[in-house]
C-alpha cells in the first residue's frame, strides 16, 4: 500500500487506512516500523467497519474523485501488481 501511495499520490490518489480496535500506541509503532506515510485512522469501537459492511481484514473500498464507490477488495492484495482497468475507474 505504501508503494501504491507513493507512486500515485501525484495523480490524486488519497490512500486512507482504518485500523480496527487498536490503540494509538500500537498503530504508531506499526507506522514507524514500516515507514508509512499515508493517513491511518483509528476505529476503536468498530463503527466504521460496520457502516461499510466489512466482513474480513484487510478490506479495501475504492471511491473516485466524485465520491462514487467504484470497487472493493476483500483480503490480501499485492498492490504493486497491475490490475487491468482499476486505475481508470479510480482516476
Amino acid at each position: 500500500m505504501e508503494k501504491l501511495h507513493r507512486e500515485l499520490k501525484e495523480h490524486g490518489l488519497e490512500l486512507v487506512a482504518v485500523n480496527l480496535r487498536e490503540g494509538q500506541r500500537e498503530v504508531r509503532r506499526f507506522v514507524d516500523e514500516l515507514s508509512l506515510t499515508f493517513t491511518i485512522l483509528l476505529d476503536k469501537d468498530g463503527r466504521v467497519f460496520e457502516e461499510y459492511g466489512v466482513w474480513a481484514l484487510p478490506f479495501s473500498h475504492f471511491i473516485n474523485r466524485k465520491g462514487e464507490f467504484v470497487g472493493k477488495v476483500s483480503g490480501y492484495k499485492k498492490w504493486d501488481s497491475a490490475e487491468p482497468g482499476l486505475s481508470s475507474r479510480i482516476f
